[in-house]
């Protein structure tokens, strides 16, 4: 079994996001980076592939896919680990 994961540190990323104001206030019960949801040493399972500029919802790219506007596009990064797992052969 090999495990990857990756996740986000910046809890709010876009003014139009209106899940950003519940998971900025979130965020303020962790004394640590986190996406407003989970703190970053929690989300670190196996291989850590990254640690981006998005919060808990950019993640999985909800809220009509607003995000942080330098942040990398969450579908783009799902693609790219499909394919690191399709030449692995798994």
């Amino acid at each position: 079994v090999r495990y990857y994961s990756w996740t986000g540190n910046k809890p709010s990323t876009n003014l139009l996001d209106p899940s950003d104001a519940m998971l900025t206030a979130t965020s303020l019960l962790f004394n640590e980076p986190n996406d407003g949801q989970v703190p970053v040493c929690s989300s670190r399972l196996g291989k850590t592939i990254g640690t981006y500029a998005h919060n808990h919802f950019d993640e999985v790219n909800q809220v009509l896919g607003l995000r942080g506007l330098f942040s990398p596009d969450p579908v783009a990064l799902y693609r790219e680990h499909a394919h690191r797992l399709q030449a692995q052969g798994l």
